[in-house]
Protein backbone atom coordinates (compact mmCIF):
# COMPACT_ATOMS: atom_id res chain seq x y z
CA UNK A 1 0.00 0.00 0.00
CA UNK A 2 1.26 3.75 -0.49
CA UNK A 3 0.46 6.26 2.22
CA UNK A 4 -2.71 7.19 0.98
CA UNK A 5 -4.39 3.98 0.99
CA UNK A 6 -2.55 2.72 4.59
CA UNK A 7 -4.60 5.65 5.76
CA UNK A 8 -7.85 4.74 3.99
CA UNK A 9 -7.55 1.59 5.92
CA UNK A 10 -6.74 2.86 9.24
CA UNK A 11 -10.12 4.85 8.49
CA UNK A 12 -11.99 2.41 7.70
CA UNK A 13 -10.84 0.13 11.07
CA UNK A 14 -11.27 3.21 13.21
CA UNK A 15 -15.36 2.11 12.59
CA UNK A 16 -14.44 -0.59 15.10
CA UNK A 17 -13.29 1.97 18.20
CA UNK A 18 -15.68 3.65 20.12
CA UNK A 19 -13.93 4.44 23.10
CA UNK A 20 -17.46 4.73 24.86
CA UNK A 21 -18.27 7.30 23.13
CA UNK A 22 -21.90 7.85 21.14
CA UNK A 23 -20.23 7.11 17.40
CA UNK A 24 -17.25 5.08 16.59
CA UNK A 25 -14.25 6.92 15.23
CA UNK A 26 -14.86 7.30 11.54
CA UNK A 27 -18.13 8.61 12.45
CA UNK A 28 -16.18 11.05 14.47
CA UNK A 29 -13.78 12.11 11.48
CA UNK A 30 -16.42 12.11 9.54
CA UNK A 31 -18.41 14.50 11.39
CA UNK A 32 -15.33 16.34 11.89
CA UNK A 33 -14.08 16.68 8.51
CA UNK A 34 -17.69 17.68 7.30
CA UNK A 35 -17.59 20.75 9.82
CA UNK A 36 -14.54 21.53 8.61
CA UNK A 37 -16.00 21.80 5.47
CA UNK A 38 -18.69 23.40 5.83
CA UNK A 39 -16.35 26.41 7.67
CA UNK A 40 -14.48 26.32 3.68
CA UNK A 41 -11.09 25.83 5.17
CA UNK A 42 -9.02 23.74 2.90
CA UNK A 43 -8.25 20.25 2.19
CA UNK A 44 -4.85 20.11 4.30
CA UNK A 45 -7.39 21.19 7.35
CA UNK A 46 -10.60 19.41 5.81
CA UNK A 47 -9.04 15.54 5.37
CA UNK A 48 -6.44 16.10 9.09
CA UNK A 49 -10.05 16.47 10.39
CA UNK A 50 -11.05 13.41 8.86
CA UNK A 51 -8.21 11.25 10.22
CA UNK A 52 -6.83 13.20 13.43
CA UNK A 53 -8.39 10.19 15.65
CA UNK A 54 -7.31 7.12 13.59
CA UNK A 55 -4.01 6.38 15.29
CA UNK A 56 -6.53 4.89 17.87
CA UNK A 57 -6.77 1.79 15.95
CA UNK A 58 -2.54 1.76 16.88
CA UNK A 59 -2.68 3.15 19.79
CA UNK A 60 -4.88 5.32 22.05
CA UNK A 61 -1.92 6.87 24.50
CA UNK A 62 -0.22 8.78 21.59
CA UNK A 63 -2.79 8.56 18.78
CA UNK A 64 -2.35 12.32 17.90
CA UNK A 65 1.45 11.87 17.17
CA UNK A 66 0.95 9.07 15.39
CA UNK A 67 -1.51 10.22 12.75
CA UNK A 68 0.64 13.76 13.07
CA UNK A 69 4.01 11.79 11.84
CA UNK A 70 1.62 10.31 8.55
CA UNK A 71 0.79 13.52 7.85
CA UNK A 72 4.20 15.33 8.06
CA UNK A 73 6.04 15.19 5.30
CA UNK A 74 2.75 15.69 3.28
CA UNK A 75 1.13 18.94 5.02
CA UNK A 76 2.08 22.43 6.25
CA UNK A 77 3.43 22.36 10.01
CA UNK A 78 0.26 24.28 11.37
CA UNK A 79 -1.63 21.23 10.75
CA UNK A 80 0.87 19.00 11.64
CA UNK A 81 1.04 20.55 14.79
CA UNK A 82 -2.72 20.56 14.94
CA UNK A 83 -2.86 16.93 14.29
CA UNK A 84 0.06 16.43 17.12
CA UNK A 85 -1.36 18.67 19.76
CA UNK A 86 -5.05 17.98 19.21
CA UNK A 87 -5.40 15.88 22.31
CA UNK A 88 -4.17 18.73 24.62
CA UNK A 89 -6.25 21.19 23.54
CA UNK A 90 -9.04 18.77 23.33
CA UNK A 91 -8.31 18.48 26.74
CA UNK A 92 -9.39 22.08 27.71
CA UNK A 93 -12.93 20.28 27.88
CA UNK A 94 -12.43 17.39 29.98
CA UNK A 95 -9.48 17.47 31.89
CA UNK A 96 -10.99 18.81 34.81
CA UNK A 97 -13.04 15.64 35.32
CA UNK A 98 -9.69 13.59 35.56
CA UNK A 99 -8.12 16.22 38.02
CA UNK A 100 -5.87 16.80 34.95
CA UNK A 101 -4.35 20.30 34.25
CA UNK A 102 -6.97 21.64 31.90
CA UNK A 103 -4.72 25.32 30.59
CA UNK A 104 -2.13 22.90 29.55
CA UNK A 105 -2.88 24.25 25.42
CA UNK A 106 -2.05 27.47 26.56
CA UNK A 107 1.54 26.63 26.54
CA UNK A 108 1.97 27.26 22.88
CA UNK A 109 -0.25 30.43 23.10
CA UNK A 110 2.78 32.49 21.32
CA UNK A 111 3.31 29.97 18.59
CA UNK A 112 1.53 30.50 14.75
CA UNK A 113 -0.52 27.53 14.87
CA UNK A 114 -1.84 28.18 18.21
CA UNK A 115 -5.54 29.50 16.96
CA UNK A 116 -6.09 26.57 14.42
CA UNK A 117 -5.26 24.12 16.99
CA UNK A 118 -7.82 25.79 19.07
CA UNK A 119 -10.33 25.87 16.49
CA UNK A 120 -10.27 22.80 15.56
CA UNK A 121 -10.87 21.74 19.18
CA UNK A 122 -13.10 23.61 19.91
CA UNK A 123 -15.54 23.99 16.57
CA UNK A 124 -14.59 20.85 14.79
CA UNK A 125 -13.30 17.77 17.33
CA UNK A 126 -15.65 18.84 20.48
CA UNK A 127 -18.90 18.89 18.74
CA UNK A 128 -18.42 15.81 16.07
CA UNK A 129 -20.12 13.38 18.65
CA UNK A 130 -23.14 13.47 17.16
CA UNK A 131 -25.23 10.23 16.07
CA UNK A 132 -28.00 12.15 14.37
CA UNK A 133 -25.54 15.21 12.90
CA UNK A 134 -25.56 15.26 9.02
CA UNK A 135 -21.73 13.38 7.90
CA UNK A 136 -20.86 13.37 4.52
CA UNK A 137 -19.70 9.65 3.24
CA UNK A 138 -16.05 8.83 3.21
CA UNK A 139 -16.18 8.54 -0.58
CA UNK A 140 -16.92 12.36 -0.49
CA UNK A 141 -13.22 12.98 0.91
CA UNK A 142 -11.55 10.10 -0.70
CA UNK A 143 -10.12 11.78 -3.86
CA UNK A 144 -9.02 14.81 -1.77
CA UNK A 145 -7.23 12.52 0.97
CA UNK A 146 -5.84 10.73 -2.21
CA UNK A 147 -4.15 14.12 -3.54
CA UNK A 148 -2.75 14.98 -0.35
CA UNK A 149 -0.95 11.92 -0.13
CA UNK A 150 0.15 12.09 -3.56
CA UNK A 151 2.35 15.37 -3.23
CA UNK A 152 6.00 15.07 -3.19
CA UNK A 153 6.92 14.42 0.66
CA UNK A 154 9.47 16.05 2.18
CA UNK A 155 11.36 12.83 1.86
CA UNK A 156 12.07 11.51 -0.86
CA UNK A 157 10.02 8.17 -2.19
CA UNK A 158 12.39 6.04 -2.74
CA UNK A 159 10.75 2.74 -1.97
CA UNK A 160 7.94 0.49 -3.89
CA UNK A 161 6.57 -2.15 -0.96
CA UNK A 162 4.97 -0.30 1.57
CA UNK A 163 2.68 -2.25 3.28
CA UNK A 164 -0.22 -2.24 6.15
CA UNK A 165 -1.03 -5.53 7.53
CA UNK A 166 -4.29 -6.86 6.51
CA UNK A 167 -6.03 -6.87 10.32
CA UNK A 168 -8.37 -9.66 10.89
CA UNK A 169 -8.15 -10.47 14.73
CA UNK A 170 -7.19 -13.93 15.49
CA UNK A 171 -7.46 -14.63 11.44
CA UNK A 172 -4.84 -12.68 10.73
CA UNK A 173 -2.31 -13.89 12.81
CA UNK A 174 -3.33 -17.51 11.90
CA UNK A 175 -2.99 -16.58 8.19
CA UNK A 176 0.46 -15.13 8.78
CA UNK A 177 2.27 -17.45 10.80
CA UNK A 178 1.07 -20.52 9.10
CA UNK A 179 1.44 -20.00 5.54
CA UNK A 180 5.17 -20.88 5.49
CA UNK A 181 5.12 -23.03 8.48
CA UNK A 182 4.02 -26.45 9.76
CA UNK A 183 1.83 -25.48 12.91
CA UNK A 184 -1.41 -26.15 12.38
CA UNK A 185 -3.83 -23.12 12.50
CA UNK A 186 -6.20 -24.38 15.93
CA UNK A 187 -2.37 -24.35 17.55
CA UNK A 188 -1.29 -21.08 16.01
CA UNK A 189 -5.30 -20.09 17.26
CA UNK A 190 -4.36 -21.27 20.60
CA UNK A 191 -0.34 -19.57 21.36
CA UNK A 192 -2.24 -16.41 19.82
CA UNK A 193 -5.45 -16.44 21.83
CA UNK A 194 -3.36 -17.25 25.16
CA UNK A 195 -0.81 -15.02 24.97
CA UNK A 196 -2.05 -11.69 23.15
CA UNK A 197 -5.26 -11.10 22.83
CA UNK A 198 -6.95 -8.96 25.60
CA UNK A 199 -8.03 -4.85 25.99
CA UNK A 200 -4.57 -3.80 24.87
CA UNK A 201 -5.27 -2.98 21.11
CA UNK A 202 -1.81 -1.26 20.50
CA UNK A 203 -0.08 -4.51 21.63
CA UNK A 204 -1.95 -6.14 18.64
CA UNK A 205 -1.18 -3.50 16.46
CA UNK A 206 2.06 -3.59 17.07
CA UNK A 207 2.53 -7.70 16.16
CA UNK A 208 0.43 -6.81 13.48
CA UNK A 209 3.22 -4.68 11.99
CA UNK A 210 6.11 -6.63 13.03
CA UNK A 211 4.43 -9.19 10.48
CA UNK A 212 3.74 -6.84 7.82
CA UNK A 213 8.08 -6.52 7.90
CA UNK A 214 7.73 -9.51 5.86
CA UNK A 215 6.58 -8.14 3.23
CA UNK A 216 9.73 -5.54 2.88
CA UNK A 217 12.56 -6.67 1.14
CA UNK A 218 16.06 -4.85 1.86
CA UNK A 219 19.83 -6.20 0.75
CA UNK A 220 20.75 -9.75 0.59
CA UNK A 221 17.39 -10.85 -0.27
CA UNK A 222 16.44 -10.51 3.29
CA UNK A 223 13.21 -8.48 4.65
CA UNK A 224 12.47 -6.63 7.57
CA UNK A 225 10.96 -8.84 9.54
CA UNK A 226 14.04 -11.29 9.95
CA UNK A 227 16.43 -8.08 10.01
CA UNK A 228 14.10 -7.08 13.07
CA UNK A 229 14.25 -10.88 14.88
CA UNK A 230 17.77 -10.68 14.34
CA UNK A 231 18.16 -7.46 16.10
CA UNK A 232 16.23 -8.38 19.02
CA UNK A 233 18.22 -11.65 19.14
CA UNK A 234 21.50 -9.86 19.13
CA UNK A 235 20.45 -7.45 22.04
CA UNK A 236 19.16 -10.22 24.32
CA UNK A 237 22.78 -12.37 24.01
CA UNK A 238 24.19 -9.30 24.98
CA UNK A 239 21.78 -9.33 27.82
CA UNK A 240 20.31 -5.77 27.51
CA UNK A 241 17.31 -5.05 29.47
CA UNK A 242 13.82 -5.45 28.20
CA UNK A 243 13.16 -1.93 26.54
CA UNK A 244 15.83 -2.23 24.60
CA UNK A 245 15.39 -5.73 22.89
CA UNK A 246 11.89 -4.54 22.26
CA UNK A 247 13.18 -1.37 20.66
CA UNK A 248 14.70 -3.15 18.56
CA UNK A 249 12.22 -5.56 17.32
CA UNK A 250 10.00 -2.75 16.75
CA UNK A 251 13.17 -0.46 15.70
CA UNK A 252 10.77 -0.71 11.96
CA UNK A 253 6.88 -1.16 12.23
CA UNK A 254 6.32 2.73 10.84
CA UNK A 255 7.62 1.35 7.21
CA UNK A 256 4.57 -0.67 7.38
CA UNK A 257 2.45 2.92 7.14
CA UNK A 258 4.67 5.11 5.39
CA UNK A 259 8.42 3.45 4.20
CA UNK A 260 10.05 6.94 3.80
CA UNK A 261 8.60 8.22 6.77
CA UNK A 262 8.69 4.98 8.73
CA UNK A 263 10.63 6.27 11.30
CA UNK A 264 9.16 9.31 12.72
CA UNK A 265 6.01 7.04 13.07
CA UNK A 266 7.91 4.09 14.89
CA UNK A 267 9.09 6.82 17.21
CA UNK A 268 5.55 7.97 17.51
CA UNK A 269 4.08 4.66 18.27
CA UNK A 270 6.81 3.61 20.91
CA UNK A 271 7.27 6.78 22.85
CA UNK A 272 4.71 6.51 25.22
CA UNK A 273 5.93 2.87 26.17
CA UNK A 274 9.71 3.18 25.38
CA UNK A 275 11.94 5.70 27.80
CA UNK A 276 12.78 8.90 25.64
CA UNK A 277 16.77 8.00 25.95
CA UNK A 278 15.97 4.64 23.77
CA UNK A 279 13.41 6.20 21.30
CA UNK A 280 15.65 8.89 20.33
CA UNK A 281 18.65 6.13 19.34
CA UNK A 282 15.89 5.45 16.77
CA UNK A 283 17.40 8.87 15.01
CA UNK A 284 20.99 6.59 14.97
CA UNK A 285 20.84 3.18 13.95
CA UNK A 286 24.14 2.75 14.85
CA UNK A 287 22.99 2.51 18.31
CA UNK A 288 21.38 -0.01 17.92
CA UNK A 289 23.13 -3.46 17.56
CA UNK A 290 24.66 -4.46 14.35
CA UNK A 291 22.60 -7.64 12.65
CA UNK A 292 25.76 -10.08 11.56
CA UNK A 293 26.30 -9.60 8.02
CA UNK A 294 27.56 -13.54 7.99
CA UNK A 295 24.71 -15.59 10.09
CA UNK A 296 22.54 -18.41 10.35
CA UNK A 297 19.51 -17.72 7.69
CA UNK A 298 16.49 -19.13 9.27
CA UNK A 299 13.14 -20.00 7.79
CA UNK A 300 10.30 -18.00 8.31
CA UNK A 301 8.73 -20.59 10.64
CA UNK A 302 12.26 -20.12 12.61
CA UNK A 303 11.64 -16.51 12.79
CA UNK A 304 7.84 -16.87 13.62
CA UNK A 305 8.72 -19.34 16.66
CA UNK A 306 11.44 -16.59 18.25
CA UNK A 307 8.87 -13.80 17.32
CA UNK A 308 6.20 -15.89 19.92
CA UNK A 309 9.40 -16.32 22.44
CA UNK A 310 9.51 -12.34 22.51
CA UNK A 311 5.62 -12.31 23.62
CA UNK A 312 5.99 -12.38 27.33
CA UNK A 313 8.71 -9.15 26.75
CA UNK A 314 5.86 -7.18 24.36
CA UNK A 315 3.08 -7.78 26.72
CA UNK A 316 4.83 -6.24 29.87
CA UNK A 317 6.02 -3.31 27.63
CA UNK A 318 2.98 -2.24 25.93
CA UNK A 319 0.27 -3.52 28.79
CA UNK A 320 0.65 0.49 29.79
CA UNK A 321 1.50 3.77 28.56
CA UNK A 322 4.63 4.94 31.02
CA UNK A 323 5.88 8.03 28.99
CA UNK A 324 3.57 10.94 28.25
CA UNK A 325 5.31 12.39 25.23
CA UNK A 326 3.55 15.32 24.24
CA UNK A 327 0.94 15.17 26.77
CA UNK A 328 2.57 16.39 29.90
CA UNK A 329 -0.60 15.75 31.83
CA UNK A 330 -0.04 17.30 35.38
CA UNK A 331 -2.78 16.15 38.34
CA UNK A 332 -4.22 19.46 39.86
Amino acid sequence: MNAAESMMHLLKLSENVTGGFAVHQLRHGLQCATLAEKACVDDEIIIACLCHDAGKVISKANHGGIIAAMFKPYVRDEVYQMLKLHQLFEGKHYFEYLKWDSTQYLQYKEEPYFDLCQRFADEWDQTAFDPNAEVFPIEHFEQRLKNIFSKIPHVQESHENKIFATINEVEFFVTNFTEASNSSQEDWKKIVCNNVFNDNRVLIRVMEMIVGLKKIQIANSNDLFAHSISSARTAKCQSKNEEYIILCLCQHIGKVLDFDNGNEITKEILSPYISPEYVEMLDNSCSLPTVPAIQEIKSNHELEMELIDFIPALKKIFQASKYTSVLQLQRK
